[in-house]
């Protein structure tokens, strides 16, 4: 743990924060422990692994298929939602890490549900984004510029469902109020009554998320 204090504040500072948040401190403490745990139970990506999309666990099956006559050798991905199946299909002579392939499929997969969401939200915030992109942020869900640019992290593919649609939400709302007032929070949470729970629940397992395909 590290604490920051103000240039020349005395030490006695930092014991009297930590000794002040203690209670803070453990269960933070807790929490980590548990990600960090559950990542560490996880059996190494491949055949079999599961993964969440959508909120919903599923099996990776790798299968080895022959390419199309003429055709480059090429991987790709296929869902199977009613067997909660994804599988992997790879080509001989194709080199690229199954990581990379999944997590091409995973963003495309990102930006329909995140494009389809927020056309569904933007009407009813009254606000128009200007442009919506999916990228790899590695410690931010979403941000809002004020040029009207939606930018959303393509791992809230893997999460449920709320989850994802508060994070679009809150977004949207911010092209029509940029701080955090009360004004704020009362549109988002008019949209995304879970809006608290799926806060909680981003804290909980953002750990998870961020290392879905380690």
């Amino acid at each position: 743990m590290m604490v920051t204090l103000p240039l020349r504040a005395p030490e006695r500072w930092a014991e009297e924060l930590v000794r002040g948040r203690a209670a803070w401190i453990r269960h933070h403490s807790g929490r980590v422990e548990d990600q960090l745990r559950r990542l560490a139970a996880r059996p190494g990506l491949g055949d079999g692994r599961m993964l969440h999309l959508c909120g919903v666990a599923h099996q990776i099956v790798v299968e080895m298929v022959e390419p199309l006559t003429g055709r480059r050798a090429r991987g790709r991905v296929v869902h199977e939602p009613a067997e909660r199946l994804i599988l992997v299909q790879l080509a001989p002579g194709d080199e690229r890490p199954l990581g990379w392939v999944l997590e091409r499929w995973l963003r495309g997969e990102a930006r329909r549900v995140i494009e389809e969401r927020t056309a569904a939200f933007a009407p009813r915030l009254g606000v128009r984004p200007q442009r919506v992109t999916v990228r790899d942020q590695r410690s931010r869900w979403g941000s809002a510029s004020r040029r009207g640019t939606l930018s959303f992290n393509w791992r809230l593919v893997l999460a449920p469902p709320h989850v994802l649609d508060y994070v679009v939400i809150h977004e949207l709302a911010h092209l029509a109020d940029y701080s955090h007032s009360a004004a704020f929070w009362r549109s988002v949470r008019a949209l995304a009554p879970e809006a608290d729970e799926a806060r909680r629940w981003l804290r909980s397992h953002g750990s998870e998320l961020r290392a879905a395909l380690d």
